[in-house]
């Protein structure tokens, strides 16, 4: 596929999506915001683990936890950043 037409073919996605995503955060108006993110996170966290398996890719992963947890500025700074969105 062409750059132009993938550019535009995710426009479109990105158009609709901005168009029914106020319709899916209306039909859960009723459940607790908290609850929502608590959702969230798990399911960002299965999706993730599932594709890291799927993609046979555990040994990279593990490799950049270790770069990461060395090296404590971004460390900090992903840990903020992951905060900054629920605050």
């Amino acid at each position: 596929m062409e750059e132009e037409n993938k550019g535009i073919l995710i426009t479109i996605v990105a158009y609709l999506l901005w168009g029914i995503l106020p319709i899916y955060w209306k039909t859960l108006e009723h459940i607790a915001p908290f609850e929502i993110l608590a959702h969230r996170i798990v399911w960002a966290l299965v999706f993730m683990v599932g594709i890291v398996i799927v993609l046979r890719k555990q040994k990279d992963f593990f490799q950049s936890v270790r770069t990461l947890w060395n090296d404590k500025k971004s460390l900090i700074g992903i840990i903020l950043a992951s905060f900054l969105p629920s605050a």
